[in-house]
């Protein structure tokens, strides 16, 4: 199993604690909701204890974070914010709240994130793996099935292994009555399960390499491109997300790949 989503997070949880000795605890149950109101959309979250939830929009960032509980003992929960900022709690159950939306103040920052911008150290691509996303484009492979919505269609590949690079070749097909302006395709293994009641975690994969991206699928076409990442797998309980941003537009979509 890949633990590097939770290593970070279990990083930040030590950190934490030698920086606040007194977090404030938040209270939660099945039958009510505590709405938590951010100064910045949330990037990750985790709780502590799988009978605590803590859920927020992935697909499009908000500042709103919902928190319920089943029966249990006491747990924690940390939450990163794009601003940069963690948040930590302890998370106890009880039968009735006495608040249901809670403003986070910035004075309850555990601590903050450097987030200045580093200078990134330009990796040139071996040739071998432009040829081969080449090759890809132009071959015949097995593909797994469309995903179709809104009048698109997403598919992809079985992964390509060779000398610690995984290929993916992704199709995307037209078919609704105007153009389609993508703006961009973003890939994240996922640990855990997206039931509602359930916890997960992301990590967001980052490509080294994108082959034949186009910018516009015009109508009734199809187009297909090749993304390239240092060498990955999925574990149990793991799996991969796709998701497509339209450039201006509404018509997002994602796809859920449970096997390579």
């Amino acid at each position: 199993m890949n633990s590097q989503p939770l290593c970070f997070l279990f990083t930040l949880v030590s950190t934490w604690a030698m920086a606040q000795n007194h977090p404030d605890t938040l209270y939660a149950n099945q039958h009510e909701v505590l709405s938590l109101f951010f100064d910045h959309p949330i990037e990750k979250a985790v709780t502590g204890a799988p009978h605590f939830t803590f859920t927020f929009n992935r697909e499009s960032a908000e500042n709103l974070g919902l928190l319920q509980a089943n029966p249990g003992p006491k747990s924690n929960l940390l939450v990163l914010t794009q601003g940069g900022d963690v948040y930590s709690y302890v998370l106890a159950y009880r039968d009735s709240l006495g608040q249901f939306v809670r403003r986070v103040d910035a004075g309850e920052k555990a601590l903050p994130i450097n987030t200045s911008p580093k200078e990134k150290t330009l990796v040139p691509i071996p040739e071998q793996v432009k040829e081969i996303s080449t090759q890809m484009l132009n071959s015949k492979i097995v593909m797994h099935t469309f995903k179709m919505e809104q009048g698109l269609g997403l598919r992809v590949s079985k992964a390509f292994y060779h000398q610690g690079f995984t290929y993916l070749r992704v199709d995307l097909k037209n078919e609704s009555a105007i153009n389609y302006q993508l703006d961009r395709i973003t890939l994240f293994k996922v640990l855990g399960t997206t039931a509602r009641r359930a916890s997960f975690q992301e990590l967001k994969l980052e490509p080294i390499h994108v082959h034949n991206l186009p910018e516009v699928i015009p109508q009734a076409t199809r187009a297909r491109f090749v993304l390239v990442y240092p060498k990955f797998t999925l574990g149990p309980h793991q799996y991969l997300r796709f998701s497509i941003r339209e450039n201006q537009g509404s018509r997002h979509f994602y796809k859920l790949l449970r096997r390579l």
